[in-house]
């Protein structure tokens, strides 16, 4: 009994660490500006998704702003770094912060699609 217990409390553990990007562990905290900034651009819809290496993705959104942001990592990093650079130019880099687990998530299922992640 207390072997199959124990394995279904790593196969749950394994599923969870293979299909959520939001464990409750993760090594940033949440940054609530970039949290609402990444939330109204995925509402405007997303123009275009590129992957610039292994470890970034660029996604240009309908409302004229772009976001690179960290891929690597997912279970506990995703979108801890990058920038966003706004319709007028200019450019606001983060690094060791993080959007909510709730968007990290919405951001993962909206890039995921468009893209080889």
């Amino acid at each position: 009994m207390m072997v199959s217990v124990y394995v279904i409390l790593v196969l749950l553990g394994c599923a969870m660490f293979y299909y959520f990007t939001t464990p409750w562990l993760r090594n940033y905290e949440t940054n609530k500006g970039l949290d609402i900034a990444i939330q109204e651009c995925l509402g405007s819809g997303i123009e275009s998704v590129s992957c610039s290496d292994t470890y970034n993705t660029t996604v240009k959104f309908n409302n004229g702003y772009t976001i690179q942001f960290w891929t690597a990592n997912r279970m506990y990093a995703y979108a801890s770094q990058g920038f966003v650079l706004k319709p007028d130019g200019t450019k606001t880099y983060w690094a060791n912060q993080m959007p909510s687990r709730w968007t990290n998530r919405k951001l993962e299922k909206a890039v995921a699609p468009k893209s080889f992640l």
